[in-house]
């Protein structure tokens, strides 16, 4: 059986922000953009010394951590589709991070 898209509500959108913001001070990166749509995250960060897919895959994991942790989704659902978009953001070392939610009707952005 596939599983539906998932849509983040008001409650799941504050949570996965709150995780970001939470993460991003734990490893002193600095959040200079961060966008928690219903199905997909758009994040500006900084963080020296990490990869755009270290970044990603961390502020993946502690949100999808947060939502478990306030029983936003099930503890075996898949939240957000695999990978994301990354990269380099002009001459800083600025990792741009976009992801979305895990969808079977469409392939991740």
């Amino acid at each position: 059986m596939q599983q539906s898209e998932v849509l983040l509500d008001r409650k799941m959108r504050q949570a996965v922000e709150s995780a970001i913001l939470e993460r991003c001070n734990y490893k002193n990166w600095a959040l200079h953009a961060l966008n928690v749509r219903t199905n997909h995250v758009h994040a500006v960060v900084t963080a020296e010394n990490e990869s755009p897919e270290t970044v990603l895959q961390q502020l993946k994991a502690w949100s999808t951590r947060r939502l478990r942790e306030c029983a936003l989704t099930k503890d075996d659902s898949r939240v957000w589709a695999r990978h994301g978009s990354t990269g380099w953001s002009g001459v800083m070392p600025t990792s741009q991070s976009e992801w979305t939610t895990c969808s079977t009707n469409r392939e991740p952005r």
